[in-house]
């Protein structure tokens, strides 16, 4: 019972990770090769 909900628990731990990293990736690859889309305010 124990070993079956960690394995869940790590399951989804690891596709959160994944997709929080994409959309890291993403973010600053949009903003780095893209300046001219962020508003002069920020």
């Amino acid at each position: 019972m124990v070993q079956k909900e960690v394995n869940k628990k790590m399951k989804v731990y690891g596709t959160v990770q994944v997709l929080s990293a994409i959309v890291l990736v993403s973010m600053i690859y949009i903003l780095g090769s893209s300046p001219l889309l962020n508003p002069p305010a920020a």
